[in-house]
């Protein structure tokens, strides 16, 4: 975005990459041990077939940054993804018409039809013009004769993003961060503190979609106004499991209180719609996470019910892992669509240094709002993912929000950039329901949060990190 004026004595920004990210790394953190959450990274050494063709994905952070900065170890870039065997994301060029892939999905089933082994089944069709595919299942000698094919782009693994099971902290605070997004400055290191907003611009009228570990939807802080998506996008890690449509592990829900709880969010008025893409396994089972083929096709649902119903509408991804360009092009496609999206920047893993957002997807997205996290110090979170595809900064430490339970009104207390994410989404629901803001395209709700924004507050943007946006979002009011 060039040249845009943010008005006398404050920042002018003439040129801006609006790099505006989701996330996915279920990015949240509990307690004093910083986890990265969502982060769909592998953890087994072993090298099948499929995971030492998937190598390719793996990125190293000294490949990315500037050769006058110092390198850093990081041990995630020798590891593989976390592949399902014998599933596979098929991305047909760039751009191909719908009649490309209806006809290249006929020829597909007259091969299944012959006598040859050539058999794919297909799970999800991809109809978004940036990212027009498919997820199937077949073998590597049918792999191998769809590369050949002319319309056919690419052929690469389904793998796993993650978000982590953490410990807890009692906080028995409101959530400072509302404060922080509501008045310009640093706020007080104790409570009580003060939420300041417009009745007017809660969220009225909008619809921000989770897409994440699903929602507590019953629970209290919500007012009857959260609701679970109409299907889940969970492909079975095993053969025969089966994923619940609740939300096994909170981190959904948590994320949903922020953006629109009575108590612990920013858009009083919202609808909320959790979307499940993550599967039930616990965190140390190899396969626990969300694929990316379930997230692509999540956002492309999201995309087909704003064109049905035509209210304003937000995606939340605090999630994010690898680099993937058919997820990310599945981000873009959202975006033109008319639906703000918006990520989690990522979180550094435990005993390695934070990176730049250019190592993940889909927070390195340029047409996705990417949300870095901030402390209660104003200071940039130690883990907190960096640099020039940062497009705002948010509350992402010690955030209080609601949780899973069998009362329906437990809170918890967690860390991370999934918190800071739904900051952002939740103040985008706060502009698209501003009756004085008359452009509500997601380019311009892009451009409201930096108008809005405390600029040159965030201490900590040195060295590595002096490339990121020092902006602390605030609320539509």
């Amino acid at each position: 975005m060039q040249g845009l004026g943010l008005g006398s004595g404050r920042l002018r920004l003439e040129k801006v990459v609006v790099g505006w990210s989701i996330g996915l790394l279920a990015c949240a953190r509990r307690g004093p041990v910083p986890v990265r959450l969502g982060v769909l990274l592998p953890t087994s050494a072993s090298q099948t077939p499929q995971t030492l063709q998937a190598l390719r994905y793996s990125t190293t952070q000294a490949s990315l940054i500037p050769h006058h900065l110092p390198r850093i170890a990081d041990t995630e870039a020798t590891l593989a993804p976390r592949v399902i065997p014998g599933q596979w994301i098929v991305r047909l060029k760039a751009f191909a018409s719908e009649s490309t892939k209806t006809s290249h999905l006929s020829s597909v089933r007259d091969r299944n039809a012959d006598a040859t082994r050539f058999n794919v089944q297909v799970r999800y069709e991809y109809n978004l013009d940036e990212a027009r595919g498919y997820s199937a299942s077949f073998d590597n000698a049918t792999k191998q004769q769809l590369e050949q094919l002319a319309e056919v782009d690419s052929v690469d693994p389904v793998f796993f993003y993650q978000h982590c099971a953490v410990s807890s902290i009692t906080n028995p605070n409101v959530p400072w961060g509302l404060a922080r997004v509501s008045n310009y400055g640093k706020v007080r290191a104790t409570g009580p503190y003060t939420y300041k907003y417009d009745d007017a611009a809660a969220g009225e009228g909008v619809i921000v979609y989770v897409l994440d570990t699903g929602i507590n939807d019953k629970h209290v802080q919500f007012e009857g106004r959260a609701a679970k998506g109409q299907r889940i996008f969970v492909t079975p890690p095993y053969r025969d499991t089966v994923t619940s449509d609740e939300d096994k592990q909170g981190h959904g829900t948590h994320c949903a209180g922020t953006i629109g709880s009575k108590d612990y969010g920013i858009a009083k008025k919202v609808n909320i719609v959790g979307v499940k893409v993550f599967n039930d396994l616990p965190q140390d089972d190899y396969r626990a996470g969300a694929t990316n083929a379930d997230i692509m096709a999540a956002i492309e649902y999201v995309v087909a019910e704003y064109k049905e119903h035509k209210m304003p509408s937000v995606i939340n991804l605090s999630l994010g892992g690898l680099t993937y360009e058919p997820l990310d092009a599945t981000v873009s496609a959202a975006v033109r669509a008319g639906v703000v999206v918006v990520c989690a920047a990522g979180n550094a893993e435990r005993g390695l240094q934070p990176r730049d957002v250019e190592t993940t997807s889909p927070a390195r997205t340029p047409l996705a709002i990417t949300v870095a996290a901030s402390d209660i110090e104003d200071k940039i979170a130690s883990f907190s993912y960096y640099g020039r595809l940062v497009d705002i900064i948010a509350p992402g430490v010690q955030i209080k929000s609601t949780w899973i339970g069998p009362n329906n009104s437990e809170t918890e207390t967690l860390n991370g950039t999934s918190m800071a994410c739904p900051h952002v989404a939740g103040i985008a629901a706060t502009i698209l329901s501003n009756p004085r803001v008359v452009d509500k395209t997601p380019f311009s709700v892009a451009s409201e949060l930096l108008i809005l924004a405390d600029k040159n507050s965030i201490t900590g943007l040195d060295d590595r990190k002096q490339r990121t946006i020092d902006a602390v979002s605030q609320v539509s009011l």
